[in-house]
């Protein structure tokens, strides 16, 4: 992704982008002019985007769709599982720029680090002091299954102070109380 480097370039959405390891030798400086970066329906493994992620300094906007096409096929969902900390490390360079975070998991299911299911998959945003807009799958934010259950008042306090819009997708019944915290805390 050679074009990356116009310094004019701002915005980049590549729908479909494949990228593996190889490809971000392509890319091995930071890319400080580019602040809105889509992805929708990438074929890319999180740990490698994390790494792409780390090059965008300046990110204000992020969007990215995790799916994987071949998702029947296991052995492809086991090379592109998506992973929420890796793509909370990635943004850590830009996290006093980053305004809007989408993060969305169509396939979904997911995988930590040790492939376990903990409570916070992305950890805590309050470091992202600019962070005005969240729009996640709910399990990307809270964790999967019963997770979450004993995780809701740290899910709150792991939210930015600047936060104005959060948007949950896919919730199930089971989300109340953690929405009964939320409203109370805020």
């Amino acid at each position: 992704m050679p074009f990356l480097r116009i310094r004019s370039l701002r915005r980049f959405t590549c729908a479909g982008l494949w990228m593996g390891p190889r490809q971000l030798l392509f890319l091995r400086d930071t890319i400080s002019n580019v602040t809105h970066f889509s992805l929708p329906c990438p074929e890319i493994n999180s740990l490698v985007f994390a790494e792409l992620l780390k090059r965008l300094p300046r990110l204000v906007h992020l969007t990215y769709c995790h799916i994987c096409v071949h998702a029947k096929k296991e052995k492809f969902t086991r090379l592109r599982p998506f992973i929420p900390r890796a793509i909370r490390d990635g943004l850590m360079p830009s996290r006093f720029f980053v305004k809007e975070l989408v993060l969305v998991n169509f396939e979904g299911k997911w995988e930590d680090f040790a492939f376990e299911v903990v409570p916070l998959p992305l950890e805590s945003l309050t470091g992202f002091e600019k962070l005005r807009k969240i729009d996640a799958t709910v399990y990307t934010l809270v964790g999967r299954e019963n997770s979450h259950q004993y995780g809701n008042l740290q899910f709150v306090e792991s939210l930015p102070q600047s936060l104005e819009i959060l948007v949950l997708r896919n919730c199930e019944p089971d989300i109340w109380p953690l929405l009964n915290v939320l409203l109370d805390k805020r």
